[in-house]
């Protein structure tokens, strides 16, 4: 701990719990020059406060000349994941800003009236004190927000290209050429903001507090929908910006699904409250959401109904469950589930015991997800040894009943998407039944919902009149596609993904693949693999900057046994700041199966070898 004071009056301050604050008027009035180590963790890494915490939270006493009028708390910060209150007097007036393993300096507004004249206590209180932050270098400005960052307003409305309407969406503004801008909301109505993100609200506006300068800004709207880009000049009376975005995919007869979704007000880490959330949804285009905060099962329907976001996707009551039944350590998203609970027991030994529980609470889909994460050898895979060849475990993780595994996890930079699908093959290999999907897992506003999602088979378009059970069931039955930044599609013979198909040795098989990207996306190759093998590729040629919806054309040799087809299609990222994932985009389908003995049955490749290997050493 760093002091400008004697060690007696340290003692006695930190015996008490506050901090006492010099003050100085050049730079704002410093109410504490030092850092501080809060948490529970040893942090060597971090030098500018000491490696053992000084406690779980912060107290500093100060006197101030005024309580009249707004002012302004600065902090220089590292490592805020989780939610912090910033209470003056005991009383919240904001939360520190979360993210950002540096350390950055940040700005507080304090409404007027917040603090009183003369003595005052400054807290920092964490909701979760196992989170290890450094604070320190925190002073005070008898400034508003605006004066101190030196912000001007400025209005940005998105429309519809195609009807005129307005839409949500999302923006992204950066000093052209440069890098992200603050953006504050100081006098409008709340929204999403982040450095360099905003989102509009249901009517397609957003009334913003930004920097003065040259500023480009873009329109997003999810993987369907393409962009807009405008550059304009913001002076001190402000500017305005009016964008368009229209729908560039048609995925009729498929809903967009994001089945691991994030709030910090349920889950306590990341740091997109739950009405941000459901703004956020609404603006990526996601039609059907899964609320899966830790532990928790939260229904987003009231805020919602009061964000004006009804009409934009059908909500569903999940939970990602941390199951801690000894070696079984893994998280399963289940839903749909009772809103508020009661909460499946995380506790049982093993898997299938904690599959059957969610199932008993009223879940219909059980998803593993991030199976490798945090990385290759801890994640589930690695700690049973999962063989991607076979599907085979070098220890049992007995019967997996799971309905589903991530294979996309648009915030899951553990490694390339490539690894869960070659994992997911051998599972496939094995004879698992079990379907692939695509999540974002957000967290935060800035990590965008639906970034990596599923489109599951649906009887209506209409995403306020989606039939729960139904979506379940066509997931389960393999009649669901998934990706990031692009939409993909199979056909064997016309019949679909999930299907088992007929065949006969000798024939050929018709195949088509349908691969469909907005005018932003970067296809490259599309890729047929039959039992984990790629049989067939295609060249994919796109023309820049527009839509492009193309079916490729196979006519592939029927196998001599059983097997399963799966279409996958691999892209660049693009290029532009807009673009929030670290991962190149790609999309595949759920398996076709091939019935080429014809008897009504599958049998999967370790079967068939199995079988093979006994018949010929008889």
């Amino acid at each position: 701990m760093r002091s400008l004071f004697p060690i007696p009056l340290l003692v006695l301050a930190l015996a008490s719990g506050f901090f006492l604050a010099p003050n100085n008027q050049d730079g704002g009035q410093i109410l504490d020059a030092g850092f501080h180590h809060l948490g529970d963790d040893e942090t060597p890494e971090w030098p500018e406060a000491t490696a053992t915490p000084e406690g779980k939270r912060l107290d500093i006493r100060f006197k101030a000349k005024t309580g009249k009028g707004e002012q302004v708390l600065q902090i220089t910060q590292r490592h805020v994941s989780n939610r912090w209150s910033v209470q003056m007097n005991g009383k919240e007036f904001t939360v520190l800003e979360t993210g950002g393993d540096e350390q950055k300096t940040v700005h507080y507004r304090i409404p007027s009236g917040t603090m009183r004249r003369g003595a005052n206590v400054l807290s920092l209180v964490p909701d979760q004190p196992a989170d290890d932050i450094t604070v320190g270098d925190i002073r005070l400005f008898s400034q508003s927000l605006r004066e101190i960052l030196g912000l001007v307003e400025i209005t940005v409305s998105v429309t519809d290209k195609d009807t005129g309407k307005s839409v949500p969406a999302r923006l992204t503004l950066h000093r052209t050429g440069e890098e992200a801008i603050p953006i504050k909301i100081l006098d409008a109505r709340p929204l999403p903001v982040r450095d360099g993100v905003a989102y509009t609200g249901m009517d397609g506006i957003a009334v913003l507090d930004v920097p003065p300068g040259p500023l480009t800004i873009w329109a997003t709207k999810g993987t369907e929908w393409g962009i807009d880009r405008v550059d304009i000049e913001v002076n001190e009376k402000g500017a305005s910006a009016a964008l368009e975005v229209g729908r560039e995919i048609d995925t009729t007869g498929w809903i967009s699904c994001d089945t691991h979704i994030h709030t910090v007000t349920w889950s306590g880490h990341g740091d997109a409250a739950e009405w941000e959330r459901v703004l956020t949804i609404a603006a990526e285009g996601v039609e059907l959401p899964i609320a899966t905060d830790h532990n928790h099962q939260i229904d987003y329907r009231a805020l919602q109904k009061e964000k004006g976001a009804s009409k934009a996707y059908t909500a569903v009551v999940g939970n990602e469950i941390h199951a801690s039944g000894g070696q079984f350590e893994g998280h399963f998203n289940a839903f749909p589930l009772p809103p508020g609970g009661p909460l499946p027991d995380r506790s049982m030994e093993g898997w299938a015991a904690l599959v059957a529980e969610c199932r008993e609470k009223g879940a219909k889909v059980v998803i593993l997800n991030h199976p490798r994460w945090p990385n290759r050898n801890s994640g589930p895979w690695g700690v049973f040894g999962l063989d991607p060849e076979t599907g085979l475990f070098a220890k049992d993780p007995g019967e997996l009943t799971f309905d589903a595994v991530e294979v996309f996890n648009s915030t899951d930079d553990s490694e390339p998407w490539d690894m869960p699908l070659k994992d997911w093959f051998g599972l496939l290999n094995r004879g698992w039944n079990i379907k692939a999907v695509g999540s974002s897992d957000s967290h935060t506003v800035g990590a965008p919902v639906g970034q990596g999602r599923t489109w599951i088979r649906s009887s209506t378009d209409d995403p306020t009149k989606l039939n729960i059970t139904e979506l379940c069931r066509n997931l389960n039955a393999g009649q669901a596609v998934a990706g990031v930044g692009m939409f993909t599609n199979l056909t064997i013979n016309g019949q679909g993904v999930g299907d088992m198909c007929r065949t006969r040795p000798g024939d050929t098989m018709a195949v088509e693949v349908r691969v469909a990207c907005a005018s932003w996306g970067k296809p490259k190759l599309v890729q047929l693999f039959q039992n984990g093998k790629e049989i067939a590729s295609r060249k994919v040629v796109k023309t820049e900057g527009m839509p492009f919806d193309e079916t490729f054309s196979f006519s592939i040799p029927t196998p001599e046994k059983d097997a399963w087809l799966v279409a996958v299609v691999r892209g660049d990222k693009p290029d532009d700041p807009w673009w929030a994932v670290l991962a190149d985009t790609g999309a595949l389908t759920n398996p076709i199966r091939l019935d080429a003995d014809r008897n009504g049955k599958w049998t999967s490749p370790l079967e068939t070898h199995v079988r093979t290997n006994q018949e010929n050493s008889k």
